[in-house]
C-alpha cells in the first residue's frame, strides 16, 4: 500500500460515493479488486477475531459467509477487513483507510 495505491483508492472511493444507489446496482463499477456492494454485509463490523469468514465461491461475484464459531441468536456478526494473521501494527495501519483504530480483544 504505497502512496500511489492510496491515491488510486481515494479517487475511486470519491467516484463511487457520488453514485446514486440505482446507478450502483445497474451500472458497471470501476475495475478495482475489492470493490463491491453487498447490502446485508454492510451491517457487519470489523474484528481481528471475526465470527464469520467471507468467500466468493468458484471466483464468482457472490459472497458467502461461514461461521467460524458458534454464534448466539441475536449476537452481532463480525468480519475481518484485514489479514488476521498480521501483527497488530500492520493490521492497524491497514485499517486506517477505513477511518478507525481497532480495539478488539485481539488488538
Amino acid at each position: 500500500d504505497g502512496p500511489t495505491d492510496q491515491a488510486a483508492v481515494a479517487e475511486i472511493r470519491e467516484e463511487i460515493c457520488g453514485y446514486a444507489v440505482d446507478y450502483l446496482v445497474t451500472k458497471p463499477w470501476p475495475n478495482m479488486h475489492g470493490t463491491g456492494l453487498f447490502f446485508g454485509l454492510g451491517r457487519c463490523n470489523h474484528s481481528c477475531d471475526p465470527s464469520v469468514k467471507l468467500f466468493f465461491p468458484h471466483g464468482s461475484a457472490r459472497v458467502q459467509g461461514v461461521a467460524l464459531r458458534n454464534v448466539a441468536e441475536g449476537e452481532q456478526l463480525f468480519i475481518s477487513y484485514v489479514r488476521q494473521e498480521a501483527v497488530v501494527g500492520k493490521r492497524r495501519a491497514s485499517l486506517r483507510s477505513y477511518g478507525f483504530e481497532c480495539d478488539c480483544g485481539k488488538c
